[in-house]
């Protein structure tokens, strides 16, 4: 074999390795890409508590809600023990075994009332833990939300709570709407 055949064999053995490791790169970025694809438009179903103050009587409620850029299903709900609803002791999102949840829908249920203890004790005494487990792409992926939930999460909402004054008059009337305003732009900003 002579040199020019040497370097010609040299040359086509780099151009061959090259093109092999950029076929490499070009599928590992483009496995990287769908990734990322998938994580971002992924549902993200969670639980939180919100509060409104309206009255007398201050409001906890459990919400479900999907943060996500698609739509899950929930396949179940678990409490570590029964929450129920303490105005008609019903237990919370106790038959949403199946719900769909479409992207930014949210779930509520009011879960106490009277919750600084203006009126009857505390429904909940301890933390309680929920776990969401829910799929998506026709149920070939699948997640779960875990969080414990204080029973005393309501003090961090104090400062804000107000007594909207209504006592069926018509300034009291001006002062309850003058609260429904505020507590409206309060949650939703």
């Amino acid at each position: 074999m002579d040199t020019k055949d040497k370097m010609q064999l040299i040359t086509s053995i780099v151009t061959a390795t090259t093109s092999i490791i950029a076929i490499i790169i070009s599928i590992r970025s483009l496995k990287a890409t769908k990734r990322s694809i998938e994580s971002a438009n992924r549902p993200n179903v969670v639980a939180y508590l919100t509060w409104d103050w309206l009255d007398i009587n201050l409001r906890e409620y459990l919400v479900i809600k999907n943060f996500g850029k698609s739509g899950a299903i929930i396949t179940n709900i678990i409490f570590s023990e029964p929450w129920k609803n303490s105005q008609n002791q019903q237990p919370i999102f106790d038959h949403m075994d199946g719900y769909y949840i479409a992207p930014n829908q949210k779930f509520s249920s009011l879960a106490e009332v009277n919750t600084v203890g203006a009126g009857p004790e505390r429904a909940r005494k301890k933390p309680i833990t929920i776990t969401i487990n829910y799929s998506w792409d026709k149920g070939n992926q699948s997640d779960s939300f875990t969080h414990t939930f204080s029973a005393d999460a309501y003090k961090n909402f104090e400062v804000s709570r107000r007594d909207s004054g209504f006592y069926g008059t018509p300034q009291s009337s001006e002062t309850l709407m003058y609260r429904i305003a505020h507590e409206f732009f309060r949650t939703h900003l």
